[in-house]
């Protein structure tokens, strides 16, 4: 099926029009058609269930109130003006669903139900939720989409968890890495790059809400420098900002914000490129490297440019070099 590496434009076609003019039938007789595609290919698809639970409800839900998610995952959104009728708009919209899914077939596991409440206000009760006899627990954070949404949206729980499960698998992976020997600083940045990926899910997200926490920022920053101090084989008493820069990582904070960038640019039709970004980013870095006064004095002195470092700079750093840059080894 393949040509050349390219898939054949005419198979194309076909799964464009097989997937094209599908619709969702209920037992009410109604019918929602749309685009419907399955990832696997089978079925109709988490999508189409969603286009369908989201246009059913749409027009027996109630005033004030607003029905959205992806598939088994609701969110229920109520608006600040009827502080009194929040809570029974989202039990009426908790119900609607429900019948609805019940009539077509489709189970739904209160059991497993959790509740979070949006807000930015410092005092609020809890909304009471039944969902087929069982109350539904409100919950100060919960895991939507794989990130965790707390009550004001500050991701403060998702980045603590994030930053702890990357900094163990930046110690699961320092033990491949002896500074003596082992891979090549290639390899090693190849094998570091999971803490990078764990610590970047989502970055388009929470981006913006980690850009005034020095908290969060120092989080991220000391489980990237455990990942740093093996690519470049450097001692324990490195500093994170020396350890960042001999190993050519920027730091997540910013790597998110241009992540955001590249992704805020497509959606209104602009060209931003990843060298553009990067290039960004580094004088970003430049600055937050200028103003450190604290740490790393030594590599800031043999290092004063960031951007000449990040592009001509060595690419393999060796033991005994790296203990001349950071300023700390056997001497």
């Amino acid at each position: 099926m393949l040509f050349y590496g390219v898939i054949l434009h005419y198979l194309v076609r076909v799964l464009r029009s097989y997937m094209s003019k599908k619709g969702v039938a209920d037992r009410r007789s109604s019918q929602y058609s749309g685009h419907m595609w399955s990832p696997t290919g089978i079925g109709v698809g988490p999508h189409a269930v969603d286009r369908y639970l989201r246009q059913s409800t749409r027009a027996t839900g109630s005033r004030g109130g607003q029905i959205s998610g992806i598939c088994g995952r609701r969110r229920n959104r109520c608006r600040r003006s009827q502080r009194g009728a929040n809570r029974a708009t989202g039990q009426s919209h908790i119900s609607t669903i429900v019948d609805r899914m019940s009539g077509n077939g489709l189970s739904l596991a209160p059991k497993k139900s959790e509740c979070v409440v949006l807000t930015k206000k410092r005092v609020f009760r809890d909304p009471e939720l039944i969902i087929q006899g069982c109350l539904v627990p409100v919950k100060r954070s919960v895991r939507y989409q794989g990130v965790h949404l707390d009550t004001r949206l500050s991701f403060g729980q998702y980045v603590t968890t994030v930053a702890g499960a990357a900094r163990k698998a930046a110690s699961a992976l320092g033990r491949l890495m002896p500074n003596v020997g082992g891979p090549k600083q290639c390899k090693r940045r190849l094998l570091m790059s999971v803490v990078s990926s764990r610590l970047l899910y989502g970055a388009q997200v929470w981006a913006d809400s980690l850009k005034h926490v020095q908290r969060y920022k120092h989080l991220m920053l000391q489980a990237q420098r455990c990942a740093a101090l093996r690519v470049v084989r450097c001692y324990w008493t490195v500093s994170d900002m020396a350890a960042l820069v001999l190993a050519r990582i920027p730091p997540a904070f910013l790597e998110a914000a241009g992540r955001k960038r590249i992704t805020d640019a497509r959606k209104v039709g602009l060209e931003c490129s990843r060298f553009q970004v990067t290039k960004e980013m580094v004088g970003r870095l430049q600055e937050l490297w200028d103003s450190t006064s604290t740490k790393a004095a030594w590599t800031k002195r043999l290092i004063p440019n960031l951007t000449r470092w990040w592009t001509y700079g060595p690419r393999d750093i060796s033991f005994h070099m790296a203990q001349v840059l950071s300023g700390q080894g056997c001497f």
